[in-house]
């Protein structure tokens, strides 16, 4: 039964930069040791460091960045970034990809790559929300198997929030006017409460915009999106050695968003429709509320030659969903309705001894842990296969049933870490790291199903079998790296890392063999070799890297939900999506070249390359013409006596195309005064690429933005005009097979998500203090 699946595999999961190196803010001294203010500070290895130092491939987005390409969603880093690729199917089905490999929330598997607030894990659709008063945000590429939370293959995100002050007053008030009927009003404060000891910051955020700007046509409705949000922090300093932050977010968010659908080839279907009509057809609505409460808190104690760190966090997180499930409205006024309710309540703390200062031997230990429940609630309305009905086509009281499911799921991780550095000569490092980690699972699908067909009494059963309930997986994973400094601007490293994900059990209403069900852990090793370095006087700094990683048993998705027989008679009789285990090999390069040409014109390119390759996958696939080759296109069908077409495999991971390119620049002009005007420009370019599970195609993509504008020159204030999607592209960046509704109406019409559509801009911000 349509997206059924998907629910649980949500919530299982659940409780289971930068590419613009022109505008990276300048981080303060006092961070890292640096005799330089132009360096980078981060912290992509708990520890504040330059980025010159850390030997892996890590991208930065600062929050200077993030106010002045006006980045207002999380989404939109994906723009400064070539090969990250931050995807939305629907405002609660987010997802990331990193070097080529991707992830999909309704899988069931743990992401490939985990985004964490002020350092604790975050929900993946918590983070794909509104930005605003932004610290700063680091992309880390590669196997994230020793320091951070849940191990990840392909990667982390880490978002930071601006701190209070213990010093200075700070803030600021910043208003956004869009054509796409977009009004953004952003402000914070911050100010010390008793100097050098106690302070505050609070920020708050209003938005509200036409989202993809869909119009349903069958109900009328417009898209739209309206979030609100407010966020208090407190530090506290009560001596020179033991300090707090604590920082709670709450965050509303509304949207409705018109599933976009679009002709597929063949059709006959009317009206004929291209993803830049912008036209939905479903006769129900579509509807998500997100509401959203973030704690945490970190404290360090600097005892000298150690230091003690701790990390908390709390999430309290509640998601519905309102949608009519027969996206493509084969049949007018009849819709097929489902209800989907998510609650998240997220706890994870770690702690952390750091050795500081040592001449040889510097060590980090620590343990972590969280404890994850989401359970998840469906009603929806289900039809049965048209053929078993009374009659040929609904509206019938016979034909349609209710399905409930009650589908509870938790997860507790425990975790030990250690990593140490090794100085050998001033000029040599070697750093090696181990994780042990242990996973409890507990979830289960319960199902009832009720209406006319049953009779008096509803029918109950177990989409899990009791013996796959529960269960606990754990595995050794860890990291290695060499580096060596040429000198304080050139430096060359060599990084190993490997990670892990455990295993599962989909869930799904069909009645399907076990061995369809079943995924198994995967594990992976990835070997990274990179340059650092500055060249011109620091004027222009580069980063080069290439790298491999080996995957046994990856843990792939088909994205898409496939047509099944469950009685092996050839005759589809259900849909279902599936995940699966294969080898795969991915193999790519990054580099980036960033630098003040002039006195006034500073600009940033980068680009990156990946070849991520299957290797002789057999995976589930709809093949209606029976070539072994996965295609959408003709009459729904499965071979005879299996329960899915297979396929052979050996092409991309995901649909993410091989290589694409981002470029940024800035270019002032004194004027009078401290004043000076401006033009900034931004452009990422994705080339055509082809969903190796579907066999569909996406068109070339090229995004770009233009803002002009007045400020002063140290960022008192600033008045900018801007265009984004310049050439108001409708290029896809999700899409669907073609629509089949009731689980048997093909309706001649596919899903996609289309980049936002132009939109031009005045946006005003006045700061002090910062």
């Amino acid at each position: 039964m349509r997206d059924l699946k998907s629910i649980l595999l949500v919530s299982t999961m659940m409780a289971a930069g930068v590419a613009s190196p022109a505008f990276a803010q300048v981080a303060a001294a006092e961070q890292a040791p640096s005799d330089d203010l132009m360096e980078i500070i981060v912290t992509a290895e708990k520890r504040a460091e330059r980025l010159q130092d850390v030997p892996k491939s890590v991208d930065v987005v600062t929050g200077d960045t993030v106010d002045k390409l006006n980045l207002r969603e999380f989404s939109d880093i994906q723009q400064l970034a070539p090969g990250l690729s931050l995807d939305s199917k629907e405002p609660n089905t987010n997802s990331i990809t990193v070097r080529g490999v991707g992830f999909d929330p309704n899988s069931g598997t743990q992401p490939t790559v985990n985004v964490y607030f002020n350092e604790t894990p975050l929900d993946t659709n918590s983070a794909f929300r509104s930005l605003y008063d932004i610290g700063q945000i680091e992309v880390l590429r590669g196997p994230q198997g020793t320091l951070r939370g849940r191990t990840s293959p392909s990667g982390a995100i880490t978002i930071a929030s601006r701190q209070p002050d213990l010093d200075k007053v700070s803030g600021y008030v910043q208003q956004t006017f869009t054509t796409q009927d977009g009004i953004n009003t952003q402000a914070a404060v911050g100010a010390p409460i008793v100097d050098g000891k106690l302070a505050f910051r609070i920020a708050g955020l209003f938005d509200r915009n036409d989202a993809a700007d869909a119009h349903n046509i069958r109900n009328g409705s417009d898209d739209g999106d309206k979030t609100r949000s407010v966020r208090a922090s407190l530090a506290f300093k009560p001596t020179e050695d033991l300090t707090f932050v604590l920082t709670h977010q709450f965050m509303d968010n509304y949207t409705v968003a018109n599933p976009i659908a679009f002709s597929v080839g063949g059709s006959t279907a009317t009206p004929y429709l291209t993803p830049g009509d912008r036209v939905s057809l479903t006769n129900g609505p579509t509807e998500y509320h997100y509401t959203g409460n973030v704690t945490t808190l970190t404290g360090e104690l600097d005892l000298g030659g150690v230091a003690i760190n701790y990390v908390g966090g709390y999430q309290q997180i509640s998601n519905d969903r309102v949608s009519d499930l027969a996206r493509g409205g084969s049949i007018p006024n009849y819709s097929q309705m489902q209800y989907v309710n998510t609650n998240i309540h997220q706890v994870s703390q770690e702690l952390r001894l750091t050795s500081q200062g040592r001449d040889f031997w510097n060590y980090l230990v620590g343990v972590y842990y969280d404890n994850v429940n989401s359970p998840t609630s469906v009603n929806q309305a289900q039809i049965l296969p048209f053929a078993l009905s009374p009659t040929p086509m609904p509206p019938l009281s016979f034909g349609v049933f209710n399905v409930g499911i009650d589908a509870p799921a938790s997860i507790q991780d425990y975790a030990i870490f250690t990593d140490h550095r090794f100085k050998i000569t001033d000029s040599d490092l070697i750093e090696v790291g181990g994780r042990y980690q242990e996973q409890h699972f507990d979830h289960a699908f319960n199902q009832t199903l009720s209406g006319p067909i049953f009779g008096p009494n509803p029918i109950t059963q177990a989409g899990i079998a009791p013996d796959m309930q529960k269960g606990i997986s754990g595995q050794f994973t860890g990291s290695a790296s060499y580096k060596h400094d040429f000198s304080r601007d050139l430096t060359a490293y060599f990084s190993y890392g490997r990670s892990y994900r455990p295993g599962g059990v989909i869930a799904t209403t069909a009645a399907l063999d076990q061995s369809l069900l079943l995924y198994k852990p995967e594990k992976s090793d990835s070997y990274e070799i990179g340059l650092k370095g500055a060249l011109l006087d620091r004027k222009l700094r580069f980063t080069l890297s290439a790298y491999q990683q080996d995957f046994q048993n990856y843990q792939a998705y088909t994205g898409s939900y496939l047509s099944v027989s469950t009685a092996r008679n050839g005759i589809p009789d259900n849909n279902a999506a599936f995940t699966f285990n294969a080898d795969a090999q991915v193999r790519g390069f990054e580099a980036t070249l960033a630098g003040q040409i002039t006195e006034h014109l500073q600009f940033g390119v980068s680009g990156t390359y990946n070849s991520t390759q299957f290797k002789n996958a057999l995976a589930p696939c709809n093949d209606y013409n029976g070539d072994g080759v996965a295609d959408s296109v003709g009459t729904p069908s499965v071979p005879m006596g299996q329960q899915v077409a297979f396929c052979h495999l050996n092409g991309r991971l995901s649909d993410q195309a091989d290589w694409s390119l981002s470029a940024n620049f800035e270019y002032d002009v004194p004027l009078w005064g401290n004043n000076e005007g401006f033009v900034r420009g931004l452009v990422n370019y994705i080339p055509k690429r082809t969903d190796p599970f579907q066999n569909i195609s996406y068109s070339d993509l090229i995004n770009n933005s233009l803002f002009l504008g007045l400020r002063d020159k140290d960022g008192a204030y600033e008045v900018s005009v801007f265009a984004k999607n310049l050439a108001d592209v409708s290029t896809l960046t999700t899409r669907g097979a073609a629509q089949v509704d009731y689980s048997y109406y093909a309706s001649g019409y596919a899903i996609g998500t289309p980049v936002r559509p132009r939109e031009f801009g005045l946006n005003l911000r006045y700061a002090f203090g910062q």
